[in-house]
């Protein structure tokens, strides 16, 4: 049976040119049969298509992504502060490992959509998919200098989600507070400047 043929209480033989849809119908639930009203369907609004974005909205669009960009690396810094002063203490220590991987994955993300953003309002027509088209424009754009530890970046967020080996999240938390850090403050720096 269709769901058609439910929410109608009809046989799934009926073809659908030849059923009445004005007459009120039955449909089942669990509480037992209630009348299906098609009027009362047919005046649901859908939701309207998504409008080009104007100059103005995208102006005001990365501006907004960079101002939580900016409170998200700030969290970012204290959990990396709090890694390098908890690293290797027990239970302390696999904390403040979680801490920095979760804010690098949140902070790199607010990076790359804050990239793609800009990029749009800076006029280029380029078409970005994802966070790697974002960081190939950003390079072109002299945004980041370092695009080859931008695209290790992506990988080792896809890692991050993923991680369930304590060995592994070491490692990883490891090089974001070795490698990352840096990147994200001079990311920062180079936002700031074009505010």
């Amino acid at each position: 049976m269709t769901v058609f043929s439910v929410l109608c209480n009809s046989s799934p033989r009926v073809p659908a040119d030849k059923f009445d849809f004005t007459a009120p119908r039955y449909y089942f639930m669990s509480v037992g049969y209630r009348v299906f009203n098609p009027d009362i369907y047919s005046t649901v609004k859908l939701k309207e298509r998504p409008r080009a974005m104007s100059e103005a909205d995208s102006d005001v669009r990365w501006k907004q992504r960079f101002a939580n960009y900016k409170k998200a690396h700030g969290q970012f810094k204290k959990a990396a502060v709090f890694f390098d002063e908890k690293s290797g203490c027990g239970t302390e220590g696999d904390i403040a490992m979680e801490a920095l991987i979760k804010c690098f994955e949140l902070t790199y993300e607010l990076a790359w959509q804050t990239m793609k953003d800009y990029v749009s309002y800076a006029g280029h027509p380029q078409a970005l998919q994802g966070s790697r088209d974002s960081i190939r424009a950003a390079l072109q754009l002299d945004l980041i200098q370092n695009g080859q530890l931008w695209v290790d970046m992506i990988s080792d967020r896809n890692r991050a989600v993923h991680t369930y080996d304590e060995n592994r999240a070491a490692a990883l938390s490891r090089r974001i507070a070795d490698l990352y850090r840096g990147e994200f403050e001079a990311f920062e720096e180079k936002m700031d400047s074009l505010l």
